[in-house]
């Protein structure tokens, strides 16, 4: 014959219980968050180009202290505005607007024209200190 079990046992063996339970879906959405964070990359490439080659490249009108051709990795899904400076020539178009979509690369191309005398247009706008962009 066996023992009765005591009240005291029975709610020991229920909260052993139920402490297993929750540990498992924890362990479950760990895993889940994990994969979700791989597999949810929200960082894009741009890659910039001119003709001729060797401008700096401006992003949102701060310098990235990087020259043509650049190759900016893990940028933000996001919208900016490229721009090139370099000196003696104008850089066509001044700036182009462009979407950084997740997982994919973007490609920008800009022709340098040479300054020509009396030419008083502006040069594209930098402010501020450059962004550490990769």
């Amino acid at each position: 014959m066996t023992k009765p079990e005591s009240e005291a046992d029975i709610q020991a063996r229920r909260r052993s219980v139920l402490g297993l339970i929750l540990s498992g879906i924890g362990i479950v959405l760990a895993i889940l968050w994990g994969l979700w964070a791989m597999l949810h990359n929200q960082t894009g490439v741009l890659i910039v180009t001119s003709r001729p080659s060797g401008a700096e490249v401006i992003l949102n009108f701060r310098p990235t202290n990087l020259v043509t051709s650049a190759f900016l990795s893990d940028l933000p899904a996001d919208s900016f505005i490229v721009s090139l400076r370099l000196d003696g020539y104008r850089p066509i178009p001044p700036s182009q607007g462009i979407s950084v979509q997740p997982n994919e690369t973007t490609r920008v191309t800009f022709l340098l024209s040479p300054t020509v005398r009396g030419d008083s247009r502006p040069y594209p706008v930098v402010q501020g200190k450059p962004h550490d962009w990769q």
